[in-house]
């Protein structure tokens, strides 16, 4: 388990983006805990794999991130004029 933790790590520090294997979300989150500001995106299936999920309204995505995305959307609130998304949790 250290070498493999081991290995994700040097595979994440530096990247701004990755793809990993599902196997490795767990090692994952133990190597972005020490990464400040890190987030993991967890896809509906291999991010090559045709979009299958419906995305949400007026969410557009050439990959698989429905659940991701419609997170997003169920948390976050659209304004224009400035063009910005608000969460209503944290204010």
């Amino acid at each position: 388990m250290i070498s493999r933790t081991r290995e994700t790590a040097g595979r994440l520090r530096g990247l701004g983006t990755q793809t990993l294997a599902a196997e490795d979300e767990d090692l994952a989150l133990v190597v972005l805990a020490d990464m400040p500001g890190a987030a993991l995106v967890v896809a509906d299936d291999r991010i090559d794999a045709p979009v299958a999920c419906q995305m949400p309204p007026g969410v557009d995505s050439s990959q698989p991130l429905s659940a991701f995305l419609g997170g997003l959307a169920a948390t976050l609130e659209y304004r224009d004029d400035p063009d910005r998304a608000t969460d209503q949790r944290l204010r």
